[in-house]
């Protein structure tokens, strides 16, 4: 049937400016297609089930109304021709999938479907449907399939599934909006043909597919609400994403770039990352990217709060300065940020126990949080490090080990772990072993082996125990800065390189190869000890050690005048180890102790008599002043152990008054030796040790106060002061060397010499018979009547028989005159004149008992015995004058005789 409205009515209406009322239109027996026009009002056709079929012609003329066709389908529905209608309403009364054909339908703005159905099941099939809003409503609880949108909007909030693409020709594919609700479990939109513009709000499906019309300019956006996997497979155009708070993404196409929108925490996993652009636009929460991706990756434009790597990685990635990152599956690592900046900075969070390697390229600063598994041991291995000279800082609460650290191309590179709690064990190999490096341990201890020869190092500990061993450094630097704890340093290789070491309580071995390189320590309190030796060359060593009882072990002599070796010891029993016998520590000037309180020497391994060896020898300077003990570390009587101290040409004063020579049957010093003997042109002030010493004096008039012990003295040259006094109730016997070997010396002044105790060692070469050293002297008295007129003075025979020819040594007992003061004289000028009764009887020589006689001549005076050489010339008179005369001491307070042949 046909139905129609008159045109002029419909005509005024409008002319009238009023609202057309439409009519009401019904279809009749689907037996008989109809054919309904519809005017320009709001009309209203309706097919009931039955009625409808596909030849139906239902038209309108206006596209400004709002027409309404409310039409109920019962099989596959391809209608002839709709025209103009704005609202269809299709319902489907069948079971299957409702099939509707749109291909003859124009002018349509929303297409309704909907099922009252029972038992259908809720999918539908549109095809060749555009420019409207289709709605799938009550009872289209399926799949919705649509295709064929040039433009157009799809409303499936009851759907299961969505399926919807655009016309075959993606040219003209304009624009899409597709909604989704929460029974939607997939979205696919342009996944055969795509859209220049998409928007989709996929609900709460898990499932969604987006593809737009493969132009670079053209744009997406998609909105999730749940965990979702996207495909974006095939798009060229730009994809923004907007998710909600805890959604877990996949997506491994990403098309021209992709924008994350949103609040709370996203996920996006990703295998599709490399070269892409992210951008993070949420307004709140956080956006993290994950991917398994193996490979490299160019990270440079993703941004995102965290970016999480899984795989096992082969090959490096590029990111952008700021970036966090994470890895969980370790391997290759390497991070490189592009640009010429100079302060580029990236996080990176290892979850894994083991990395193959971590490479630092063009990032400043790495900041690295450590947070492998607990384990035994190591937690987070790291086989092979390079900084390339930048710093990475570690963090977080494993215990690390770097295996190896490769130096090639490093400048100044830094390992600092200062913010770890753990603990951090480092090696560095000999590539680039010219480079700087720097490596700062954590709350744990630190051990650091380097390879480096030539570099410049630094371990920075904390509070743990550390250990730095550097022995293959020889012309480099190390420096280790180490805090409380029991720290170990040893750099046995250096040469001309440099040592600092500030830390606690430490052992420190350095030294053997050292020629011109220093060694600074400055260690802390506790019981530190420190190894050092001497090589070939002038090696500096300064050492400060705080409180505690520090050992200071030196292996070798000081064989440089230049050498330098300098200990500031703390508080404490403070000990310097000398570890070779016969070490000698008086060639260099520079040689200081301070605060030491114990010298211990290696104790002599050979039996043989006291000087045939010197175990141990010091520079005066050393010494003199100081308050410490000299022990040895081992006693054996028949293997003396004896010690010498030296004075150079410019020692003015040797006082060893406040140096406790150890005497104890286990550590032993058998005999101190103290030479001035170097200083030929002023006089040397000395004071010996309370053990015995063998003092030897300068040239000149030395002041010797000889001290408690068994001492020899040996005055040499000059007029020397010697002082034998001794506090000790029981004195020990000195020995008193009057003439240097052959050479006269001067005339020595001897106090304290105790009668029966001390004895003269002569010059055998100042007597005629020449008493075997070591022997007892041949001894005499004579008492021969003064002169009473001048002339010669005949000694005589002894009491014992002996003349000038047999004896060593005679004493003249004769009182003398007044008329000579032999203390006016070093020659026999004075001698002769008291040997007269009055001022003009003084005798003019001595007679001997033959030419070319030499001995000893001793005579009081004033409570003072003076000893005298008398060398007679070879002449042929047999006659001593007073220039055969020599004086060569003086002891005080001794009265007449009181000398005899014990004290020779």
């Amino acid at each position: 049937s046909t139905s129609d409205v008159s045109s002029n009515e419909s005509i005024a209406a409008i002319i009238a400016g009023g609202t057309v009322t439409g009519k009401t239109f019904v279809l009749t027996n689907s037996a008989t297609a109809d054919s309904i026009i519809t005017t320009n009002g709001n009309d209203t056709v309706t097919g009931a089930t039955g009625t409808v079929v596909n030849g139906d012609l239902i038209m309108d003329s206006s596209s400004t109304d709002n027409d309404i066709a409310n039409l109920v389908v019962t099989g596959a529905y391809t209608p002839s021709n709709i025209t103009k209608i704005e609202n269809i309403n299709l319902d489907w009364d069948a079971y299957g999938t409702a099939t509707y054909n749109m291909a003859a339908v124009t002018g349509a703005k929303n297409v309704t479907l909907t099922s009252s159905k029972v038992a259908f099941l809720g999918s539908a099939t549109v095809t060749n449907v555009s420019g409207v809003t289709l709605t799938a409503s009550n009872g289209m609880v399926g799949t919705l399939t649509a295709s064929g949108f040039k433009t157009g909007t799809v409303e499936g909030t009851k759907s299961t599934a969505l399926v919807i693409d655009g016309s075959t020709s993606n040219s003209e594919n304009i624009s899409i909006t597709v909604n989704a609700g929460t029974a939607a479990t997939s979205v696919s939109v342009g996944a055969t043909n795509g859209f220049k513009s998409t928007t989709v709000n996929a609900g709460t499906a898990p499932t969604v597919t987006v593809k737009d019309a493969g132009n670079t300019t053209d744009t997406t956006a998609l909105t999730v609400n749940a965990n979702a996997t996207i495909t974006n497979t095939g798009s060229s155009g730009a994809l923004t994403l907007t998710a909600s708070d805890t959604n877990n993404i996949t997506l491994n196409a990403i098309g021209a770039n992709l924008t994350v929108m949103g609040t709370g925490a996203v996920v996006i996993n990703s295998t599709g990352l490399d070269g892409e652009t992210i951008n993070n636009s949420k307004s709140a929460g956080t956006l993290t990217i994950k991917t398994t991706t193996t490979g490299a990756l160019d990270l440079s434009k993703v941004q995102a709060t965290s970016i999480e790597q899984s795989g096992v990685k082969t090959a490096g990635d590029t990111v952008a300065n700021g970036a966090n990152l994470k890895y969980t599956g370790g391997g290759v690592v390497g991070i490189t940020v592009g640009g010429s900046s100079v302060t580029d900075a990236v996080s990176v969070e290892f979850t894994a126990a083991t990395l193959t390697s971590l490479t630092d390229t063009g990032v400043e600063t790495l900041n690295v949080k450590a947070s492998a598994p607990a384990i035994s041991g190591a937690d987070l291995t790291i086989t092979s490090l390079v900084t390339k000279g930048h710093t990475v800082k570690m963090t977080g609460t494993n215990d690390l080990a770097v295996t190896n650290i490769g130096l090639a191309g490093e400048t100044n590179g830094k390992l600092d772990a200062s913010g770890l709690t753990g603990e951090v064990t480092v090696g560095i190999d000999t590539t680039g072993d010219s480079e700087n490096f720097s490596v700062t341990g954590g709350t744990g201890k630190l051990t650091l082996t380097t390879a480096n020869i030539t570099g410049e190092q630094v371990a920075i500990g904390n509070s743990a125990d550390d250990t730095v061993t550097a022995n293959a450094t020889n012309t480099g630097t190390m420096t280790a800065i180490l805090a409380d704890g029991k720290n170990t340093v040893s750099a046995t290789a250096l040469t001309t390189g440099t040592l600092v070491v500030t830390s606690g309580i430490d052992t420190v071995t350095s030294g053997v190869a050292l020629t011109t390189g220093v060694i600074n320590l400055s260690l802390g309190d506790g019981a530190n000890v420190i190894n050092l030796d001497d090589g070939a060359g002038a090696g500096t060593r300064v050492v400060t050690t705080g409180a505690g009882d520090d050992i200071l072990s030196f292996t070798g002599s000081v064989d440089d005048t230049n050498d330098v070796l300098t200990w500031t010891a703390g508080t404490g029993t403070d000990t310097l180890l000398l570890a070779t016998e016969s070490a000698d520590l008086s060639p260099s000037t520079k040689v200081t102790l301070s605060g030491v309180e114990v010298i211990m020497v290696k104790a002599a391994t050979t039996a043989e008599a006291s000087w045939v060896s010197i175990e141990a020898t010091f520079a005066a300077s050393v010494l003199s002043g100081n308050t410490l003990t000299i022990k040895a570390d081992a006693y054996d009587a028949g293997k003396p152990t004896d010690v010498m101290v030296k004075g150079i040409a410019t020692t003015a004063t040797i006082n060893l008054s406040a140096v406790t020579i150890d005497q104890s049957l286990t550590s032993a010093i058998t005999a101190v030796g103290i030479d001035a003997s170097a200083n030929t042109t002023t006089a040397v002030t000395i004071t010996g040790t309370a053990a015995a010493d063998l003092i030897t004096g300068g040239a000149k008039a030395d002041v010797i106060v000889a001290g408690n012990g068994a001492d020899t003295i040996v005055g040499t040259a000059g007029n020397d002061s010697i002082d034998l006094t001794e506090t000790l109730v029981n004195s020990a016997i000195d020995t008193t060397q009057l003439l240097a070997t052959g050479t006269l010396n001067g005339v020595d002044t001897i106090t304290g010499f105790t009668i029966a105790k001390d004895i003269f060692s002569l010059d055998i070469a100042g007597t005629t018979i020449n008493t075997a050293a070591g022997a007892a002297a041949v001894y005499d008295t004579i008492s021969v009547t003064l002169l009473a007129a001048a002339g010669t003075f005949t000694i005589g025979t002894g009491a014992g028989g002996k003349t000038t020819a047999t004896a060593d040594v005679l004493e003249l007992t004769t009182t003398l005159s007044s008329f000579g003061n032999l203390s006016h004289s070093s020659d026999g000028t004075e001698l002769l004149k008291a040997l007269g009764t009055t001022a003009t009887t003084a005798a003019t020589d001595l007679t001997v008992a033959a030419t070319t006689n030499n001995f000893y001549l001793i005579a009081y005076q004033d409570s003072k015995a003076y000893i005298y050489n008398v060398t007679e010339g070879a002449d042929v008179d047999a006659l001593a004058v007073a220039a055969d005369i020599t004086l060569v001491g003086v002891v005080n307070n001794v009265v007449a005789g009181a000398l005899t042949a014990s004290e020779f």
